[in-house]
Order: structure tokens, then sequence, then C-alpha cells
């Protein structure tokens, strides 16, 4: 298992990457997907970039805390 620390730098990176170093493959995956999906429902939505970024932390935040 790879320290909490690296994991939480690699999610920041590409979401999702942290729990598949830790093994969580399949979480992984769904995480990294649903993000991607998010962001490019944020982006045809709002073409202000600014406001995509905003818009796609606070959904993947809303589902980080319920898984």
């Amino acid at each position: 298992m790879v320290h909490p620390i690296i994991s939480a730098i690699l999610s920041l990176i590409i979401s999702g990457l942290g729990q598949v170093i830790n093994g969580e493959v399949k979480r992984g995956i769904i995480l990294f997907v649903l993000a991607v999906v998010m962001a490019s429902l944020a982006a045809l939505v709002f073409k202000n970039w600014i406001v995509t970024i905003l818009i796609g932390l606070l959904l993947f935040m809303l589902l980080m805390m319920r898984m």
C-alpha cells in the first residue's frame, strides 16, 4: 500500500489514480470515467472555463463524499 499523501497527490493530478495505485482498480477507473464525463458535460453547458472548473470540482467532491 502506498502512503496516503502520495495517493492523494496522484488523485489530484489524475482523478482515480490514487485508488488504482492502492489496488482499488475498479473504483479508480469509475472515478476517472465519472470525472471525465462531468467535465465534458460542464464544458458543454458552461462556456466560461472558470465556471466549468468550479462546477467540476464541486461535483467531484460531492461524489467523493458519497463513496
